[in-house]
């Protein structure tokens, strides 16, 4: 029999080492039936109780009814503090949780360094949600070099496993993972699918990935330098369109931009309410519009959701595209460019051209200022916040870096006239290249820092 010399603990420190054993399972399991019915308010309660406990499943779960607001105000910085006491003690599902908010910028500053370091080690304990999320990250080229190939990879790996059986949470994320690596395989080819299959089987010691995109989902180039002034103007100019469309009520105008030949983007909230099949469009130096029809749409325009519309044209030479990139930060130098309303109805010469049947589009009008904020409201589509002043009628006009690439594309504004204060959003590059690649649109891409 093995002797063990023991010390003379305080009562003090022995009430302190009980308090840091996991608490009884019924506990958990009382707080788990409650939030099953719903009667969060119980939930939050009992999961806090057991969390002071030091069950990491309670504070797991506690974080996640604070960040949702369930039961209670929702509290992000303390569901990261819940967060990262459970993760410290190897609770998977408070890892991935952290991670989602170093992603997201849930109650702590975005980390996306942080966010992958923490998506890899719950990955590596086989938690398919990681899995789901790097693969993500990779297609999205977020805080990981852009990389079809390697998205596909993870998507693999999130689907061969469910944690969790029946859990409504799990299989909704395996489905998601089911969802993006079928659209994936179908755009790679046979070789990129079988180099899939093989990094699979040899994940997670694997090379550095480089750049890697599917065919017809965008192709990526370096960077360019820095443009000067006159050559942002110029290209802005060339490859920004504005919009006009028939509706019930009159004429609705916005604006849009070539990603491909052919091919031009806009919101969909600019071209929704349009009656006719086809719409106009106007370029600067040419007195011909361009008839253009919509092939693809999201299925709606609230605000924070995609609100997104292709429209494609006959002609597919000759027009200026502009290149995608998802590598963008706050601070990052921004030119927004449109056909705000208030300028075009101010254009006499335009609609002087206009009378004689010269549809040259009017004066482009082009701002300047920073990203303020990367952000995804409760989850959905990400946005920039930025300083480059937009109004009605930008919408679905081109938000772009000094190297004259697309960061994201104007699509709201908030204002408070009581408070003089306003902020400009636009969708990100992210967000409309994986809305692009689910269409089976091409686009052009870039990576790299600008």
């Amino acid at each position: 029999m093995q002797m063990r010399n023991w010390s003379p603990y305080s009562a003090a420190v022995l009430q302190l080492w009980l308090t840091t054993l996991p608490a009884f399972a019924g506990a958990y399991e009382d707080a788990v039936l409650a939030a099953r019915n719903k009667d969060y308010e119980s939930a939050r309660s009992q999961y806090q109780s057991c969390a002071l406990d030091g069950d990491e499943r309670c504070q797991n779960n506690l974080g996640l009814l604070l960040l949702h607001g369930l039961g209670g105000p929702a509290d992000n910085a303390l569901a990261v503090r819940y967060f990262a006491a459970a993760a410290a003690k190897g609770q998977v599902n408070a890892i991935t949780s952290l991670a989602d908010c170093y992603e997201k910028g849930n109650g702590v500053p975005v980390n996306l360094e942080n966010a992958v370091s923490l998506y890899t080690a719950a990955a590596k304990r086989g938690f398919h949600v990681a899995h789901e999320s790097l693969g993500s990250l990779y297609e999205r080229g977020l805080g990981l070099p852009r990389n079809d190939v390697y998205a596909a990879m993870h998507y693999v790996l999130a689907t061969q496993k469910v944690a969790g059986g029946n859990n409504s949470y799990y299989r909704q994320e395996f489905d998601k993972a089911k969802s993006s690596l079928d659209r994936l395989m179908v755009a790679l080819s046979e070789e990129q699918r079988d180099r899939v299959q093989e990094l699979a089987r040899n994940w997670p010691n694997l090379p550095m990935p480089s750049t890697e995109v599917a065919r017809g989902t965008g192709f990526s180039s370096t960077a360019s330098p820095q443009l000067p002034n006159a050559a942002l103007v110029s290209k802005l100019s060339a490859a920004t369109i504005l919009v006009i469309g028939r509706t019930k009520k009159g004429i609705v105008t916005g604006s849009a931009f070539w990603i491909a030949p052919g091919l031009a983007i806009t919101n969909k909230h600019v071209v929704e309410d349009v009656t006719d099949p086809e719409v106009l469009l106007l370029r600067p130096g040419s007195s011909e519009p361009l008839k253009g029809s919509i092939i693809a749409a999201t299925t709606n325009s609230e605000i924070g959701l995609l609100d997104l519309a292709v429209i494609r044209s006959a002609r597919l030479e000759g027009l200026v595209v502009l290149p995608l990139t998802a590598a963008t930060s706050p601070l990052t130098d921004v030119v927004a460019a449109g056909y705000p309303g208030f300028s075009t109805d101010l254009d006499k010469a335009f609609w002087r051209r206009l009378s004689s049947n010269n549809w040259t589009a009017p004066s482009i009008v082009i701002t300047s200022g920073q990203i303020s904020s990367i952000q995804n409201p409760q989850g959905r589509a990400e946005v920039l916040m930025h300083t480059a002043q937009i109004w009605s009628g930008s919408s679905g006009g081109p938000l772009i870096d000094r190297c004259g690439r697309v960061v994201g594309i104007n699509t709201f504004r908030f204002s408070d006239a009581k408070k003089q204060e306003g902020a400009n959003y636009a969708l990100s590059a992210s967000a409309l290249m994986i809305f692009l690649r689910d269409k089976g649109v091409p686009f052009e891409s870039m990576a790299g820092n600008c």
